[in-house]
């Protein structure tokens, strides 16, 4: 496939895949083949935790499916009630700083990931210390 394929199946917005394979199934209907999906996923969500700006509804769902949480229980890791995580996920309020910061601290646990945060924070690492 030449043109880029728009990675809908994700839930997010942004996501386009290059050099994907076109195949045919058993019924003669083309299909996607999408390699090493996992690993994709993996890309996708330690892109969105290292991501500037807070995250939007739909990172959070995807973040928050990719590993294995229900909204109660993303609730209960930050200290908000599963309601919240819904609103936030639909897009009916916007996750204010420091929730945002704590979810992907959460969400890095669970992946048992760690990177250095400084280039995400919007204020000058100077004046930061200040």
């Amino acid at each position: 496939m030449n043109t880029p394929y728009h990675y809908t199946e994700s839930g997010l917005d942004n996501v386009y895949l290059y050099n994907i394979s076109v195949i045919q199934d058993i019924e003669g209907e083309q299909t996607i083949c999408i390699p090493h999906i996992n690993e994709l996923h993996k890309v996708i969500a330690t892109a969105l935790l290292q991501k500037r700006g807070e995250l939007n509804g739909k990172e959070i769902r995807f973040l928050r499916t990719y590993v294995l949480l229900s909204q109660a229980e993303l609730a209960n890791l930050i200290g908000k009630d599963g309601q919240t995580i819904g609103r936030w996920e639909r897009g009916e309020f916007q996750i204010d700083k420091s929730m945002d910061m704590l979810l992907r601290l959460a969400i890095m646990d669970k992946m048992d990931i760690h990177f250095n945060f400084s280039n995400i924070s919007r204020i000058p690492r100077s004046q930061a210390t200040n």
